[in-house]
């Protein structure tokens, strides 16, 4: 990253230096620039940039040029991944008068304005804005791309998640049916994006009550994503816990333990023992150990994650009190109330010294 960063920034300078800084050259050099800041996390730095990119485009091409949306556009994206949310609403209507004015009403790109906007109304949580603006985006794309294309499904998809997280399973099931239908017969059946759709599908069965679906789905998944193993390890573990949780979810321990097993040893081989997310699938597993009575590997489990979380983040980290809870928890159920409040006595001294430090 370092190497592409430095080569773009000499093109920049010689780009400057041989038209001006003002030229619509230099305001596509600063473009891939941002985007390379983007890729490294640098958001304020790619700020930066567009913000120039924005301004070079209106001094050369007027404030109502499709060029000068395009920019808008990207500069409200940055923001928004910023969580600058009251700075992007105004750019985005900006962007999409822009192009309603200068494409048509009709446009891609129009579309793609729409879209973000819904974006941004269901990250602050204005559900009902949002909705609107997928609908609108749906619309759009399928009149002007054509029922199949890959943007009018990722409209669907974003509709039936939004659906979905809202608690509208009605609306939702129908949109991810037909979303399934369309990767099916555009991806194939085995294609990864098939496979997410058939989770998210799997979880609105679940949500529910409906698990013997879910169950179907779900394992197809994990069939789709074994073939895919190699490239996607993540996505494979991810899938295990998700058919563990449904039986355990139902009462089926002997189903969900092993599952739940090779999920962690899939992640503690592609991130390391010491990654929160393994060492929280640890403590995790241990409360699993816990809540169906196998209190031995509970045990070793519970005390694992103490001590890995006391080596990656410190004696007294509210996460260790967390896990230190979790095996007071356990000694209780075992009857040995001195290692229960001995256990306790710490995690308690460690919020303490946490809220005295606040």
């Amino acid at each position: 990253m370092a190497a592409s960063l430095n080569d773009q920034k000499m093109i920049l300078a010689r780009t400057e230096k041989e038209f001006g800084s003002s030229h619509p050259r230099v305001a596509d050099v600063l473009k891939n620039l941002a985007v390379l800041y983007e890729e490294n996390g640098q958001l304020e730095q790619a700020e930066q940039l567009v913000e120039r990119v924005v301004d070079i485009r209106e001094r050369n091409f007027g404030l109502e040029h499709s060029e000068v949306a395009s920019a808008l556009n990207h500069l409200a994206v940055i923001r928004e991944n910023m969580e600058a949310f009251d700075d992007v609403e105004p750019l985005l209507i900006r962007a999409l008068a822009i192009r309603q004015k200068a494409l048509g009403a009709e446009h891609p790109l129009v579309a793609s304005t729409l879209l973000n906007l819904g974006v941004l109304y269901e990250a602050t949580g204005d559900y009902e804005q949002a909705e609107m603006h997928y609908q609108q985006t749906l619309t759009l794309r399928e009149k002007a791309l054509g029922p199949k294309h890959h943007d009018v499904a990722d409209s669907i998809n974003r509709l039936a998640l939004l659906y979905e997280e809202t608690g509208n399973f009605q609306k939702a099931e129908p949109l991810l049916l037909r979303l399934l239908k369309l990767d099916e017969e555009t991806l194939g059946k085995d294609h990864p994006n098939v496979g997410t759709t058939l989770n998210n599908l799997a979880i609105l069965y679940e949500e529910k009550g409906d698990y013997g679906r879910a169950e179907l789905l779900y394992q197809r998944v994990l069939e789709i994503r074994e073939k895919s193993a190699d490239t996607n390890g993540q996505a494979l573990a991810d899938a295990l816990h998700n058919l563990a949780e449904l039986y355990n979810e139902t009462g089926d321990f002997e189903l969900a333990e092993p599952l739940y097993l090779k999920s962690l040893e899939i992640k503690e081989d592609m991130l390391g023992e010491e990654n929160q997310v393994v060492v929280n699938l640890i403590n995790y597993l241990g409360m699993f150990y816990l809540e169906n009575e196998e209190l031995k590997k509970s045990e070793v489990l519970l005390k694992r994650a103490v001590k890995l979380r006391e080596q990656t983040l410190g004696g007294d980290h509210p996460d260790v009190a967390d896990a230190l809870y979790d095996l007071a928890d356990l000694y209780k159920v075992m009857g040995d109330s001195y290692r229960a409040k001995e256990v306790f006595d710490r995690a308690v001294q460690i919020h303490e010294k946490t809220l005295e430090e606040q």
